[in-house]
């Protein structure tokens, strides 16, 4: 079973460092004997998109060659109160 995820027109041009949420349990992304995200990941966001006091937010470009060594995936939320807002932003 999967999830039909639909974004609508939307140019993602900066990205920001992700941490999953502390009340969520996603495997993949948790070493299974710590149980600590083990793996980096970034979310990418709009040009208007605005930061939270001490979010860092950088160009996808930013460094160069930033995305090369990436892979873009849609990551639905598992944590129903999550999914009520994707981002700030209004789509």
């Amino acid at each position: 079973m999967g999830y039909l995820i639909t974004q609508g027109d939307c140019l993602l041009t900066k990205y920001k460092e992700y941490d999953l949420p502390a009340n969520g349990i996603y495997a993949p992304f948790v070493d299974p004997q710590t149980q600590v995200q083990d793996v980096p990941l970034f979310e990418m966001v709009t040009e208007d998109y605005v930061p939270l006091p001490g979010e860092v937010i950088k160009r996808l470009d930013d460094p160069s060659g930033f995305l090369n060594d990436k892979v873009v995936m849609l990551f639905l939320e598992c944590v129903d109160e999550d999914l009520k807002i994707l981002s700030r932003k209004k789509l």
